[in-house]
């Protein structure tokens, strides 16, 4: 497995010339501009390109008005010439998978596919991992590859990748954040005298449970911050490795389809690393 950022410019201009696209996403952002634009534009122009969204996004209005959403915006893609449908899979492994394969080269994203530099996607032309991710796309268990593609096996290696960074710092920012095998490992870290910085979003601090979580953990030395800004990024710099992912640090649905990767790329770890820095800096302390 060989990843490296993708900035959100080169995404869309890869779909510019694009013959085939797979894409999936648990939302995808309407405008005239950005992706939904472009898959629209490719398949106008004769490219194969298959969508699919999440059926039952999570919605914590629970109004479903972004269930309705994902049902209107397959309609308006069909009328372009799209594929696209909504995700038929189990109700216990919701899709949450940010993946697009373009002419063989698979992307990845952490968040939904803004591709206007507020979220960070990666790259590969890994056969392996396309093919993984290509069978996660249509509901199906692939090989196993470098990638995880299920909830479960990113957080395990989220997880990980804190526990193996030795005597070095660890930050990690997630949109939604509670107990688990990450906050687990985390609080080790901190326990142990480590320096261990935690973002999280202040929008899905929903209650007592996650409260307590990140009571602990400032108890145990970690410093903690929320933001607001919608930045809403899931990764982990922890020593000389970080990781990265659509996954967030929760216990529920572990078997989502999602992704997690871990890099010891100096290059990619420096910016995963100064994004971090980036959102810390604009978020303000919990409590």
């Amino acid at each position: 497995m060989s990843l490296r950022i993708a900035s959100g410019a080169s995404f869309l201009l890869a779909l510019e010339s694009a013959r085939t696209v797979d894409l999936t996403a648990s939302l995808l952002a309407r405008g005239k501009k950005g992706v939904l634009a472009a898959l629209e534009t490719a398949a106008e122009r004769g490219a194969r390109v298959r969508v699919r969204l999440e059926s039952e996004p999570y919605d914590p209005s629970g109004s479903g008005a972004r269930a309705r959403a994902n049902a209107s915006m397959v309609a308006e893609m069909r009328e372009h010439g799209v594929d696209a449908g909504l995700a038929q899979g189990d109700p216990a492994a919701p899709l949450h998978l940010k993946a697009a394969i373009v002419d063989g080269r698979l992307f990845l994203d952490d968040r939904n596919w803004l591709a206007d530099g507020r979220d960070t996607i990666v790259t590969t032309r890994d056969a392996g991992d396309a093919a993984a991710v290509r069978a996660a796309m249509r509901g199906e268990r692939g090989k196993p590859a470098g990638i995880a593609i299920r909830k479960r096996e990113a957080l395990a290696l989220e997880a990980d990748t804190i526990r193996r960074s030795g005597s070095g710092e660890v930050a990690v920012e997630s949109e939604s954040f509670g107990s688990g095998v990450v906050a687990d490992a985390l609080l080790e870290r901190a326990k142990a005298g480590e320096a261990v910085r935690l973002l999280v979003s202040s929008r899905d601090i929903h209650g007592e449970r996650e409260a307590r979580v990140l009571e602990r953990l400032r108890a145990a030395g970690a410093q903690v911050r929320v933001e607001s800004g919608g930045r809403d990024e899931k990764l982990c710099v922890a020593g000389e490795r970080a990781w990265v992912g659509s996954a967030n640090a929760t216990t529920g649905f572990p078997d989502t389809v999602d992704w997690g990767a871990r890099t010891g790329s100096a290059s990619m770890v420096g910016v995963l690393r100064s994004t971090f820095e980036r959102n810390w800096a604009a978020a303000r302390p919990y409590g």
